[in-house]
């Protein structure tokens, strides 16, 4: 450094080259990115960090480093001219590596970016998971500002991670088909590349659902902005959603169909346009596969195609007496965050010893086909088993519509009832008493079943329909016998 500082100080460079050689000297890697954006990689004190070369850390950086060389100033407007002039080489010159955000995939490995200091990573591999320095990593990450430093996982007592103790901090049941899809849905946020479900959280006031969000978020992908407010118009909905690996929208009622459209672009990967400046007509595109959730008391509208890439969880408003305050729930989760981040570490390198050997063949696969065959590795992790993860899934995705009007109670009353009659036939009467019955007799809530068999078997009629039964591995049809209507039902799965 004092070698190229007299270099600098006794030749008759222009503050432009002077600038440059300093660009040069602290320079180790230019990277150009998949959408032509240019960082640099820099050695600073005992580690490598990788900034955007416009960025407002780059540029203090330089203005420092070009003090301590020349021992001369240099203006902000001076700094940039000389940046895009370096950046536009630099394009010209370098070819382009993908930057990812959060999370990565190569060679068969998981990356999953620590965020702090040390631009540390944690490495994840079938059966095995470590913490290695940012530059033995092969992959390349990019940082906002917003983004927080995640917490370390318990590296010398692995196996006293658990995933599941998330459920003691949210409003689900711990055996429940909810518990399992966002068991599996958290998990599968650690896996780039495939298309994850958008999460939708219904329930009214006092359900706990923003709780949720904000302690998903902490898990995965700690940010300063944990929830955020549906914006008015596409471009800033790509803004938020483009500067962060999960996003979660709070108290939503509706979604208008150009926001519909952006939110099933962004879990699918397809591209989106923005204005780059306001100044000309150039358009910047945005293609990036990130994660997506909202929450609401209730949504007038939601577009099929939205609905179709959704997991949907119906929540109940907390009693009183069930009911803890904020500031005690979340001093407890700081205690068991590391048990719980730890867990699903252990979760996703176990599963993916088991995620190849998974034969679909014989599905018929659902439109978010690689969400199906991880949840189902995870879920034999977990210990709960694929028929569990399948029925919870199917009447998750069948019954989408009924869900929003939070109808799937009966659906999954007739499931259960089923489960223990494989096969039954009678008059609809003669069905909902027996329902009833079983619903009594297991502390299930009788008030779902329709007051009258012809209400109850019109419901039947349009679940039957709407390939709700099909799905869930229950066969339906209707006889007449002499002057009776019967129905009939036979459990396939």
């Amino acid at each position: 450094m004092n070698n190229l500082k007299e270099k600098i100080q006794q030749s008759n460079m222009t503050k432009t080259q002077k600038a440059n050689a300093v660009l040069d000297h602290i320079t180790e890697e230019i990277i150009i990115d998949q959408s032509n954006n240019v960082y640099v990689a820099l050695k600073i004190g005992d580690y490598r960090k990788i900034f955007n070369l416009e960025s407002t850390d780059f540029k203090k950086i330089l203005q420092a480093k070009y003090h301590q060389l020349t021992d001369e100033t240099i203006n902000a407007s001076s700094i940039s001219q000389i940046i895009q002039l370096y950046s536009g080489n630099a394009v010209l010159n370098s070819s382009k590596v993908k930057m990812d955000l959060r999370v990565a995939e190569k060679n068969d490995s998981i990356y999953y970016d620590l965020c702090n200091s040390k631009w540390e990573v944690i490495k994840i591999a079938p059966d095995n998971w470590k913490k290695i320095s940012g530059e033995n990593s092969p992959v390349y990450f990019r940082r906002y500002s917003h983004m927080k430093e995640q917490i370390e996982p318990l590296y010398e007592s692995k196996d006293k991670g658990d995933p599941k103790k998330i459920l003691d901090y949210l409003n689900i049941e711990n055996e429940s088909d909810e518990a399992i899809l966002l068991l599996t849905y958290m998990a599968s946020l650690f896996i780039p590349k495939i298309v994850h479900p958008i999460l939708i959280l219904l329930g009214p006031h006092g359900s706990a659902k923003s709780t949720m969000f904000r302690l998903i978020q902490r898990i995965v992908d700690p940010t300063e902005t944990e929830i955020l407010n549906i914006p008015t118009n596409t471009e800033e909905y790509i803004q938020k959603t483009a500067h962060s690996w999960v996003s979660f929208y709070d108290n939503v009622a509706k979604v208008p169909r150009n926001l519909s459209d952006a939110m099933c672009r962004t879990v699918t990967g397809g591209s989106q346009s923005k204005r780059k400046l306001f100044s000309n007509d150039e358009d910047f595109i945005h293609k990036f596969k990130h994660c997506v959730g909202i929450n609401g008391i209730k949504f007038n509208s939601l577009q099929p195609d939205l609905l179709d890439r959704s997991i949907i969880l119906n929540m109940d408003r907390i009693t009183g007496q069930s009911r803890k305050s904020e500031i005690s729930l979340m001093d407890n989760f700081k205690t068991d965050r590391k048990i719980i981040l730890t867990g699903f570490l252990n979760l996703i390198a176990e599963s993916m010893k088991i995620v190849d050997d998974i034969d679909l063949n014989k599905v018929a696969l659902p439109r978010l086909a690689d969400f199906y065959k991880w949840g189902i590795a995870f879920a034999k992790v977990l210990g709960y088993g694929q028929q569990k993860f399948e029925r919870a899934f199917n009447i998750n995705r069948s019954a989408a519509p009924e869900i929003i009007n939070n109808k799937t109670a009966l659906i999954k009353l007739i499931d259960e009832y089923l489960n223990d009659n494989d096969k039954w036939s009678g008059t609809a009467s003669e069905f909902r008493s027996e329902l009833i019955k079983f619903a009594d007799d297991n502390d299930m809530n009788s008030d779902i079943i329709p007051d009258s068999p012809e209400w109850l078997s019109r419901e039947i009629n349009k679940y039957s329909n709407g390939d709700i039964f099909n799905k869930i591995g229950i066969e339906f049809n209707k006889k007449r016998s002499n002057s009776k209507r019967l129905i009939r039902f036979n459990k396939t799965v």
